[in-house]
């Protein structure tokens, strides 16, 4: 089974600063998603050339993990902004802005784990324990 990350652009661009960058693509090859308001391959390109930290041949392979899509849905950043305050009913959350992509069973674990401020043992809004 092949292990893949699925990131938006923005998170792309700034990929450099995340720790162990080059082993977690060696673990987890990126699939990128296009978010405005950087959409084409040229932008991811340039804005990863210009870091220094990526060598050519790198560049090149990051622009082949750009995901076909239609541009569009929720980021992370709006669904743990829907998260907050949100109830626990998870019929609740099927029409609300943020969460209507989130499936049922990540729901559930948000919930029972009490991420982002949501369910009775609630941690601190925001990343998840172990994200990078």
């Amino acid at each position: 089974m092949e292990l893949r990350l699925l990131i938006g652009m923005d998170q792309a661009m700034a990929f450099h600063r995340w720790k162990s960058a080059r082993a977690i693509v060696r673990l987890a090859e990126p699939l990128v998603m296009a978010r405005p308001p950087h959409l084409t391959a040229f932008d991811l390109a340039s804005e990863l050339d210009r870091t220094g930290y990526w060598t050519r041949a790198e560049v090149a392979a990051w622009c082949g993990r750009l995901a076909p899509s239609i541009v569009g849905g929720d980021s992370s950043t709006s669904v743990r902004e829907a998260l907050r305050g949100a109830s626990v009913d998870l019929a609740a959350w099927k029409g609300k802005g943020g969460l209507r992509f989130l499936s049922p069973g990540v729901a559930r674990y948000i919930v029972e784990h009490g991420l982002y401020g949501v369910g009775g043992n609630a941690k601190t809004p925001g990343r998840a324990r172990g994200s990078r």
